[in-house]
């Protein structure tokens, strides 16, 4: 069964239950409060009798012809009133209708009040007054016929509501149904070759909304994966053939003939630089291939940012004995928390190494400035190099993978991936960084952490 149809079924059959217990209910209460009315008319009529019979003027048979008038009459009506001692003191019975017979049983349930019993078809009532015990059976005619009315009222209403309900019900499952078909046509064209289409969530905030939002969502962490991917698929391929190609290359020639001690320390020494370079290209990509866009998936922790930049001069000399590296810390805050961050640790120091590292390459002394300073609620660091700075035309890309300018001096070597992944670091860590720069005096990079999002 399609689900249009599950779901009319569905919203139907409750209608449908809500409806006949509300039927039931009208009808239910409408027949008890008939037959309350009834009973006040039967007694009603009753006292008025009994009332009438203590007139010493007006004789048993005057009684009868009064209690007959149509504007007080009841029909198939019997009454019989006894004195204390049960004589029979007034009878009157309609034609061809049961005279009322008195038993044992009756006796003893009218001592307790009014007794409402059936006789038949018709409805009794047995009561006591002061003098007397007036007894009274009628045909409640107009209950009989108005029920029947109510029941047809009700059947009709029913059916009626229950073919409007399956036709609202069908027609909004067909709405339903197609929203949920058209998002269904929608993800069959979106493939890996094209994730850019995305579903149309409206303005609305249903379901069906919700729906095409998270799948949205999950498109653009789909594509971005993707993305990462095709990236680091695309920049292996080109950036590990050249090293590798050179590599192979020098080898080749050194097969060819026997060379002097001198020519094979030279060519070892040529293939470690290589395959140093490889090495830290194979590192860059990797790590930049683990970046997807989230924090999922990172350890993070509590850590002092003071210790962390801190540990850059000296790692620095390991690298090259001349770089050198000036810490300069600000004014310390007063709570030693405003100090930390919450984030990955090693990442963030990659971020910062490959910064400075930077700054130390390009610096003609080989010297880089490193500024801490914290204001309010976010971490400011400033990293200053003294070398030519950036062209103005290189500095939309300079964050681009595997980007480099024409105009860096050959001699620095490099992969361009160094900015891009302290970029992506960063931004993990709702850090952002701006760039300064003037040619022939140097660059300054400002990076600002603001801790009340972390």
């Amino acid at each position: 069964m399609q689900i249009r149809y599950k779901i009319t079924f569905t919203y139907a059959t409750t209608v449908a239950f809500v409806l006949i217990l509300l039927c039931c209910s009208i009808y239910f209460l409408s027949a008890q409060d008939r037959i309350e009315q009834f009973r006040e008319r039967m007694k009603a009529r009753a006292l008025t009798t009994h009332q009438l019979l203590r007139t010493e003027d007006i004789e048993p048979d005057l009684l009868k012809k009064l209690t007959r008038f149509p504007s007080a009459a009841l029909s198939h009506k019997s009454m019989a009133i006894y004195d204390s001692n049960w004589k029979l003191v007034f009878e009157e019975h309609d034609s061809f209708t049961q005279p009322l017979i008195m038993d044992s049983g009756f006796v003893k349930n009218v001592k307790g009040g009014d007794y409402f019993f059936k006789i038949g078809e018709r409805d009794a009532l047995a009561f006591k007054t002061k003098n007397h015990i007036i007894l009274i059976a009628a045909y409640d005619d107009d209950r009989i016929q108005w029920l029947s009315k109510l029941r047809f009222i009700l059947f009709f209403s029913f059916f009626v509501s229950i073919a409007l309900v399956i036709i609202v019900g069908y027609v909004f499952s067909l709405q339903l149904v197609g929203s949920i078909s058209r998002i269904a046509e929608k993800l069959k064209h979106i493939s890996t070759q094209d994730f850019s289409q995305r579903l149309e969530a409206g303005n609305s905030e249903d379901e069906l909304q919700q729906l095409a939002t998270t799948v949205n969502d999950l498109l653009n962490r789909l594509e971005h994966s993707f993305q990462t991917q095709s990236r680091f698929i695309d920049n292996a391929s080109h950036e590990l053939s050249t090293p590798l190609a050179v590599i192979l290359s020098q080898l080749d020639i050194a097969k060819q003939k026997i060379r002097s001690k001198e020519e094979y320390e030279e060519l070892v020494e040529s293939v470690y630089e290589d395959v140093s370079r490889l090495d830290i290209l194979v590192k860059s990509l990797l790590d930049l291939a683990k970046l997807s866009g989230s924090r999922s998936g990172l350890e993070l922790f509590y850590f002092r940012i003071d210790d962390l930049m801190m540990q850059l001069p000296v790692n620095m000399k390991r690298i090259n004995a001349g770089y050198k590296v000036k810490l300069l810390f600000e004014e310390f805050p007063e709570d030693e928390q405003d100090m930390k961050v919450y984030g990955n640790e090693a990442l963030l120091y990659c971020a910062f190494h490959n910064i400075v590292h930077n700054a130390c390459k390009y610096s003609p002394d080989n010297a880089a400035m490193v500024k801490l300073a914290f204001v309010n609620r976010s971490i400011h660091i400033t990293i200053q190099d003294y070398g030519p700075g950036i062209e103005e035309e290189d500095l939309p890309f300079i964050f681009q993978p595997f980007y480099r300018s024409l105009n860096v001096n050959v001699a620095i070597q490099g992969t361009g991936l160094g900015l891009s992944l302290a970029n992506n670091i960063l931004k993990l860590h709702n850090g952002r960084i701006t760039i300064e720069t003037e040619k022939g005096i140097g660059t300054r990079f400002l990076i600002e952490i603001n801790k009340k999002n972390l």
